[in-house]
C-alpha cells in the first residue's frame, strides 16, 4: 500500500448470482468516515478484497465467538483500535455467489452475530462523538428491532453517551432517552 495513513484497504467487487449470468457491481464505501459509518449496518471491506497492515493487526485476532461473521468482529476490533479504514472504487474481485456459500447456508447464524456485532459497534460509534440521528434511525430498521428492543439499548448504553464531552452526543443522549418514540415514527 502506498498511502500510509490507511491500516485496512479493500476493492469493490463484482458478484456473480447462482448461475454466473448475472453480474451485481458491489460497491463499498471509499473513505474512512464512510467505512465507519457502515459498520453500523454491514462490513465495510469484502473480506476477499482485504489488504492489511500487519502493524495494525497487533495482537488483534478472529474471535471464535462470532462464528460466520468473524470478518465483520475483525473489522469492528481494528476500528476499535484506531485503524484507518478505506476501498478502492474499482472492482478487482469478481466472486461467484452460489447455494453453498457461508453466507447462504449460515444466514441465520451469521445475522445473529452480526447483530451482536451491530450492537457492540453502537457503544463505541455514539460514545463521545458526533451522531447523526439519521444514520441511527436507519441502524435500528435495518435491525428491524422493537422499540422495547431500543429502549434496553439506550439505556445499557445512554451513559456512555451522556457523559461524553461532545455536545452532540449529549443532544443524541436527550432525543433517544426522552423523544424516543416521535423520534422512530418519522
Amino acid at each position: 500500500m502506498q498511502n500510509n495513513s490507511v491500516d485496512i484497504l479493500g476493492t469493490a467487487s463484482t458478484l456473480f448470482v447462482f448461475d454466473g449470468n448475472k453480474s451485481i457491481a458491489a460497491t463499498p464505501p471509499a473513505t474512512h468516515k464512510q467505512c465507519m459509518d457502515k459498520l453500523l449496518t454491514t462490513p465495510c471491506i469484502s473480506h476477499p478484497t482485504a489488504m492489511i497492515r500487519k502493524s495494525a493487526l497487533g495482537a488483534i485476532r478472529y474471535n471464535e465467538q462470532y462464528q460466520f461473521a468473524e470478518d465483520y468482529k475483525l473489522w469492528l476490533d481494528l476500528a476499535k483500535n484506531g485503524a484507518k479504514f478505506a476501498n478502492l472504487q474499482t472492482p478487482l474481485l469478481k466472486y461467484n455467489l452460489h447455494g453453498g456459500n457461508i453466507s447462504i447456508t449460515k444466514i441465520e447464524e451469521q445475522s445473529k452475530c452480526a447483530r451482536v456485532i451491530r450492537r457492540e459497534y453502537f457503544i463505541y460509534y455514539f460514545a463521545g462523538k458526533t451522531a447523526a440521528l439519521q444514520t441511527i434511525k436507519e441502524f435500528y430498521r435495518t435491525e428491524k428491532l422493537s422499540l422495547r428492543e431500543v429502549r434496553v439499548i439506550i439505556r445499557e448504553n445512554i451513559d456512555l453517551i451522556k457523559f461524553s464531552s461532545d455536545t452532540n452526543a449529549k443532544i443524541l443522549a436527550y432525543y433517544l432517552r426522552y423523544k424516543i418514540k416521535e423520534f422512530f415514527k418519522k
